[in-house]
């Protein structure tokens, strides 16, 4: 009547796998028992199916956002037995903040985002997030990022601020929240592939001019020219932080 271990830490790209050893279980993402079709996951773990595996990459992520990209999952039917569990995914070497869901500030129009993810888009309706990879080394200089549920083909520019505007809470601006603000520096444009996907590889540091001890945020401001909630024509991600290292 239990998950072992209960409570895991994983880095993004990461597959966790149960594991059945007896009686009739579920596997079902949320903390209650109440099916609503919003889950991230729910599979029977029983005799008939004894492996249930999920793995934690970007792309799960991004569709199933949850602030702090944390996952809670229950067995349902024993679940006032205690049989609950958390999956953490660390997706980096930044901490991702500036939600556009309701518990940061109000986003423009109304147009919010799922939990953990930016405001939505016209294509989107999880909203963009920012994702961090590599370390946070400033001589190494190997971080990079990964912008998701940006709009495909369309110009999306990374850029690195001194502060977090609204005590990380964000402003509106655009169809989004602003996230970003003091000091600030354009660290580059891509153009995302056809599933919305931009990467900023390493290197950043030359143009950054961030040294070890320094605290910058970071986030993507992109284009969304037709069908976007507001009307403005771009929007941005979440912000994404990072204190380095030497």
């Amino acid at each position: 009547m239990g998950f072992n271990s209960n409570d895991l830490t994983i880095n993004v790209g990461d597959t966790v796998r149960w594991v059945w050893t007896s009686d009739f279980h579920t596997v079902t993402e949320g903390t209650d028992a109440n099916l609503d079709g919003s889950e991230a996951f729910h599979s029977l773990l029983s005799s008939g199916n004894q492996v249930v595996e999920v793995t934690f990459d970007a792309a799960f992520l991004a569709q199933w956002p949850r602030p702090g990209n944390r996952y809670d999952y229950v067995c349902i039917p024993h679940i006032t037995n205690g049989m609950v569990g958390v999956i953490t995914v660390e997706d980096g070497p930044g901490a991702t903040f500036c939600y556009c869901d309701g518990t940061g500030a109000a986003p423009p129009c109304g147009n919010y985002g799922q939990g953990g993810a930016g405001c939505r888009n016209s294509t989107f309706m999880y909203g963009a997030i920012l994702f961090s990879n590599g370390s946070s080394s400033a001589s190494v200089d190997d971080l990079g990022f990964q912008a998701v549920h940006v709009i495909p083909s369309q110009p999306a520019l990374l850029f690195a601020g001194t502060t977090a505007l609204n005590g990380g809470n964000g402003v509106p601006f655009g169809d989004g929240l602003r996230c970003a603000g003091g000091t600030v520096v354009r660290l580059g444009v891509q153009v995302p592939n056809t599933a919305g996907v931009a990467n900023w590889g390493a290197g950043l540091g030359a143009t950054g001019g961030w040294s070890s001890g320094d605290t910058r945020m970071f986030q993507v401001w992109y284009r969304d020219p037709s069908g976007g909630w507001c009307g403005s024509g771009f929007n941005l991600t979440t912000g994404n932080q990072v204190t380095f290292t030497p």
